[in-house]
């Protein structure tokens, strides 16, 4: 169960950095 849980905090922060990085990208255009 921990396991599971750690793996979708993982990906929850996975898209969290992705957008980050698109808006960085979106404010430097």
């Amino acid at each position: 169960m921990d396991s599971g849980h750690e793996w979708t905090l993982e990906l929850n922060l996975t898209d969290i950095t992705v957008e980050i990085r698109y808006l960085l990208k979106e404010v430097v255009k």
